[in-house]
């Protein structure tokens, strides 16, 4: 009698064998299993993936938090999609959609989830159609998956998260502003992030050639301690070769400068043959203080050879839900229990929000919302309470105030009384006037200015 092949076993040949990539990820974040589809996918052996960390909150050079499973399918313990990236930076490990399945033990808990990445990439999800019940939160996170795969080796920052054409021309200026050494002004409102984009320009440039960069707040150091510093920063460079790696000198609101700091300042940046570049960020338009002769034209000239402006976040609302979620996954890495984002109706009424604050504030709202939330998703209730205001100032917008044109109304009123008179009267235009105080060939001519007839 033949002996009966183990499920087990044929099991286990099946996902050795498949084109897809398999893999299966424990509860704690460790990675249980993965087939040689999953390896060859990810560029690393089977025992390298074996065993290491899978955890929605882990962001570093051994982890794997790309193939981690949406955080809410441990809770929700329902089936989910997400697009998934290896921990790889060349064509061959791009993104995929995969297929997440929870795997309950006792107690009906999830212990496990099994992935199933599909074999083509994650602009072919349409061949594939994830459950119609997908959390936003879910879509959102394998859109930021799919974008951080753009940045490869750099990270990708909450401010520059987004599809919209504002952000796009952003990301673009930073890319070529990083490729050369010219002085490059950041202008954007208070807290919209302004050094965040200066430094992603410092690190955008050739690896070998990018230093430091040496923040210097106008607003807060000292005449003599900025000064002193700066000039610190010039004598250390003049015995540096040419072409040593750049030290960025970052001036941060600029504008606060007095005039007397401004003129050294011109007087040390203006160096033939630097080898190192001038970066500052402003809040206003460095061109309208020069006007106003608050700022030597020359020095901003100087500093505005290229410069990139920040819009601000109501110029981009469309780009609130990636924000959101990319400040989500940030705080997420200090969390035992990874969140999985916010809920649609939780991200409908941040849209509303002017948000006078910019970045700063959002940040701010989303890590004290993501502290408040007890579940896998950030509810309407965790929001604060002027968050709500907004919204129901929103649903009920000031009546528009009507213009009143004086002439008219003085027109309907006095047409109204000639009425009341000429009724009065029997329509005897002669007693009319009378009445009225006026000549009989004035009223006439009333009549006929105000629209009523003469012949009656």
């Amino acid at each position: 009698m033949a002996r009966r092949r183990s499920p087990t076993g044929q099991l286990s040949r099946l996902l050795a064998t498949t084109r897809n990539p398999v893999y299966v990820v424990a509860v704690s974040g460790e990675l249980l299993y993965a087939n040689e589809a999953c390896a060859d996918w990810c560029e690393l052996t089977v025992e390298q993936l074996v065993g290491a960390d899978c955890h929605a909150n882990t962001d570093t050079a051994l982890g794997l938090m790309g193939l981690a499973p949406p955080p809410h399918i441990w809770s929700e313990r329902v089936p989910a999609w997400s697009t998934v990236v290896p921990p790889t930076a060349n064509s061959a490990g791009r993104p995929r959609v995969a297929f997440f399945i929870p795997l309950t033990g006792e107690g009906n808990a999830v212990d496990a989830v099994l992935a199933v990445a599909h074999t083509g990439n994650s602009d072919q999800r349409d061949s594939w159609p994830p459950p119609t019940t997908t959390p936003e939160a879910t879509v959102l996170r394998a859109a930021l998956q799919q974008l951080r795969h753009k940045f490869q080796a750099e990270p990708l920052r909450e401010v520059l998260a987004g599809e919209s054409a504002n952000i796009r021309r952003v990301r673009r200026q930073i890319q070529l502003a990083g490729q050369h050494r010219m002085p490059v002004l950041v202008h954007g409102p208070a807290g919209s992030g302004r050094q965040t984009v200066a430094r992603a320009i410092h690190f955008a440039g050739p690896k070998n050639e990018t230093g430091p960069i040496v923040p210097l707040a106008c607003g807060l150091l000292g005449h003599d301690m900025l000064l002193s510093t700066f000039r610190a920063l010039r004598e250390r460079d003049d015995d540096r070769a040419p072409h040593a790696s750049t030290i960025t000198v970052l001036l941060r609101d600029v504008d606060q400068l007095s005039l007397d700091l401004q003129r050294e300042i011109l007087d040390i940046a203006d160096s033939p043959h630097p080898v190192w570049r001038v970066m500052a960020t402003t809040s206003r338009e460095l061109p309208a203080l020069a006007a106003s002769r608050e700022f030597l034209p020359s020095l901003a000239d100087s500093l505005s050879t290229a410069v990139i402006t920040i819009p601000n976040l109501r110029e981009r609302q469309e780009d609130l839900p990636l924000i959101v979620q990319a400040m989500v996954e940030q705080a997420n890495h200090d969390r035992a229990t990874p969140l999985s984002g916010f809920t649609q109706e939780a991200m409908d009424q941040l849209v509303v929000y002017p948000w006078p604050g910019e970045m700063r504030e959002l940040a701010q709202l989303v890590r004290n919302s993501c502290d408040q939330a007890e579940g896998p998703f950030v509810e309407v209730s965790d929001l604060p309470e002027r968050i709500h205001h907004a919204r129901l100032a929103a649903e009920h917008p000031p009546r528009p105030v009507r213009n009143i044109d004086l002439e008219e109304v003085l027109r309907d009123v006095e047409r109204e009384i000639i009425r009341r008179a000429l009724r009065i009267v029997g329509g005897n235009k002669a007693k009319a006037a009378k009445m009225l105080g006026m000549t009989r060939p004035r009223l006439y001519r009333r009549l006929e200015q105000i629209g009523l007839p003469t012949d009656e």
